[in-house]
Order: C-alpha cells, then sequence, then structure tokens
C-alpha cells in the first residue's frame, strides 16, 4: 500500500532531522546518506538538496556540491542558502565566473534590511565571499598573463630545439663528429619535453628518417668510457621517451606508450640513486630532477588520454 503524500512528507522531514543531526556532529559521510534517502522520498523539496550540498562541501566533494546546490535553486530560485552554496563549490572547483554568478544571487535574494542578526551574518559571509571570489580571479588572470609572457619564451626555446634537431636528422649522410651525433636525438627530445606543442611532420618519410637516426646514433656509441656510457644511456632514455610520446601522440597504442614511460623513468630514476654522488658534468643532464619532472609530466599527459579512451569506450557501450 503506498504513502500518502503527507506521509511522504513526514517521513522526508524525519530523516532531514536525523541527517541534521549527524551534520552538527561532524558525521558528514552518514548525513549525506540520510539526506540521499529524503531526497528519494521527496525529490522536489529545495532544502534537502542544499543540505546534502553542506554535507559533501564540508567533505571537500565539491562537485558533487555543486550539483546539489544547483538542483535546489532550480527548484527554489530564491533560496539564498543554496546559491550562497553553490558559489562556494564553484569557487573551490576554480569556475570563478560561476562563483560570482552565485554569490550575486545569495546576496540578491537577501533584503537589504530588516534582516535578523543570523541573517545579517549569513549576508555579510555573502558579501566576503564574493570578495574574495573575485580576488582569486583577478589573481588566475594575471599569473595566466604572466605564464603566457613568458611561455612565449618557452615556445621559442622548444622550437629552436626541435627545428634543429629534425634539421641534422634530414641530413643526407650523417655527419660522423659525436658532437653532431648527439644532438638530432638530444635537440628533438629536449624541444618536445620543453613544449610538446612543437612536434610537427613534414614530410612522409620522417618516422623513417627518425628510426635511422636513432639507429646510427645507437650504432656509434660503442666502448666501454665513461663518455661512451654516458652517451648510450642518454640515447637509450631519450629514445624510449620519443616512442613513447609518437605512440601516444598517433594514438596507436596509449597503454605501450606509458610502458615506454615507464621504463624510461625506471632508469633515470634508478641511476639517479646510484650516481647521487656523481657531478652533472660526468652523469649528463638526463638525470636531472628537472628532466626526470618533465618526462613524468609527459607520462601523466598519457594517462589522461588513456582515461578519455577509457570514458568513450564506456559511453559507447552504454548507448549500443
Amino acid at each position: 500500500m503506498s504513502s500518502t503524500p503527507s506521509e511522504r512528507k513526514a517521513q522526508a522531514e524525519q530523516l532531514k532531522a536525523e541527517g541534521n543531526r549527524l551534520h552538527l556532529r561532524g558525521d558528514h559521510t552518514a548525513a549525506y546518506e540520510k539526506y540521499s534517502k529524503a531526497i528519494e522520498v521527496d525529490g522536489q523539496n529545495a532544502v534537502l538538496y542544499a543540505n546534502r550540498a553542506a554535507a559533501s562541501l564540508a567533505m571537500k566533494d565539491y562537485l558533487d556540491a555543486a550539483f546539489d546546490a544547483q538542483e535546489a535553486v532550480k527548484i527554489d530560485p530564491a533560496y539564498a542558502k543554496a546559491w550562497a552554496r553553490l558559489a562556494k563549490a564553484s569557487h573551490e572547483l576554480r569556475v570563478y565566473d560561476k562563483s560570482i554568478g552565485a554569490w550575486d544571487k545569495a546576496i540578491a535574494c537577501l533584503p537589504e534590511s530588516g534582516l535578523p542578526d543570523s541573517q545579517l551574518k549569513f549576508r555579510q559571509q555573502c558579501v566576503d565571499g564574493l570578495k574574495a571570489t573575485r580576488e582569486m580571479q583577478t589573481k588566475v588572470r594575471e599569473r595566466a598573463t604572466r605564464t603566457f609572457e613568458s611561455s612565449a619564451w618557452v615556445i621559442m626555446n622548444a622550437w629552436r630545439d626541435f627545428s634543429e634537431g629534425v634539421r641534422i636528422m634530414k641530413l643526407s649522410r650523417p655527419s660522423p663528429a659525436a658532437d653532431t651525433i648527439s644532438q638530432a636525438i638530444d635537440c628533438i627530445c629536449n624541444g618536445i619535453l620543453r613544449d610538446p606543442r612543437v612536434f610537427y611532420m613534414d614530410s612522409p618519410n620522417w618516422l623513417e628518417l627518425f628510426n635511422i637516426q636513432v639507429a646510427f646514433e645507437t650504432g656509434l656509441l660503442e666502448g666501454w668510457r665513461l663518455e661512451s656510457v654516458r652517451w648510450a644511456l642518454s640515447n637509450t632514455v631519450r629514445t624510449m621517451f620519443l616512442k613513447a610520446y609518437f605512440l601516444d601522440y598517433s594514438g596507436d597504442s596509449v597503454e605501450t606508450a606509458i610502458q615506454f614511460y615507464d621504463h624510461a623513468i625506471s632508469i633515470l630514476e634508478w641511476e639517479r640513486r646510484k650516481w647521487h654522488d656523481v657531478p652533472m658534468s660526468d652523469r649528463g643532464v638526463i638525470f636531472e630532477k628537472t628532466f626526470i619532472r618533465c618526462v613524468k609530466r609527459m607520462r601523466m599527459e598519457a594517462y589522461r588520454n588513456l582515461s578519455k579512451i577509457h570514458v568513450a569506450v564506456l559511453r559507447t557501450t552504454s548507448t549500443s
């Protein structure tokens, strides 16, 4: 036998009261569950969504908080607390435009005079929140401007390295000079590590020329002099990195790309620990923290690309 609307409302109110008690005690997970059960009973109650948003904010689950606060203001566009919680969640998610808009809405929902002390305090919190979000947005924009200005030099140097490596690679006959031998792979690798946006293939046989260059440099790095060992390690690591990058860039096999990144990083970290007391001039620049960090950054990008592929597959499966 189904319950009446009044019975469902009473049940939702009971669950809300239990959730409020848990929330005040600091048990936000249990409070979230109570509010969720209440929403199952009464899905058109803006207060329930706003309260669940408060629980999510307390647990730093900002996406969930933003979703629930958005649902609350859809049901009740004049609900100031819901707008404030949407503003807080959006601020933490770095969506400052949305946060500013939500703060404005929260303030607009409150009268400018005749408010009780508790509401006056809440209104001031909204005003302070709006000010803080605007200040943060200004800082982010200023930082982005500085980054853009400085990144122009990064891109220019990256392009210089990459194009020089490609120029050497395209020589009709690779030079036997040792300093030139190492430059092609080194320059191409350095350019991509500086900024991967510089990568391009301007001829159908680009990869063929690259493979020839790798084989040529590897074949000439013979002997066990320290200089040869250093070059051989550098060549091996850089070649692994470039193979990983090409596999990720082309989308042929992101999983294999990650394996190449893993191998390169394991070599770098192992040798850095083993040769921690050897000067950089002897062990080579590839074992510097900055170089290792750049390779890890590219591996993280590969993981992001892999996650996008998996999400696309899941969506396709769910709709088929």
